[in-house]
């Protein structure tokens, strides 16, 4: 079983890589909700491929 407090320290490290702040987020047993707030320099889709890149995929069955 993933920790969920695992996953919320990796998720604001990851916006932190880019610049970016995530204001609100709520994670769900089978996605994730996020608000961002991104500087300019940074496209949105620049910042959310990036993120969603280095999340890791966990099956149901974990």
């Amino acid at each position: 079983m993933v920790e969920l407090g695992g996953f919320r320290r990796y998720f604001y490290e990851l916006a932190r890589h880019k610049e970016s702040v995530i204001e609100e987020g709520h994670l769900m047993p089978d996605h994730v909700h996020k608000l961002l707030s991104i500087p300019p320099k940074y496209s949105v889709s620049n910042v959310v491929g990036y993120v969603k890149g280095k999340v890791p995929f966990i099956s149901p069955e974990s």
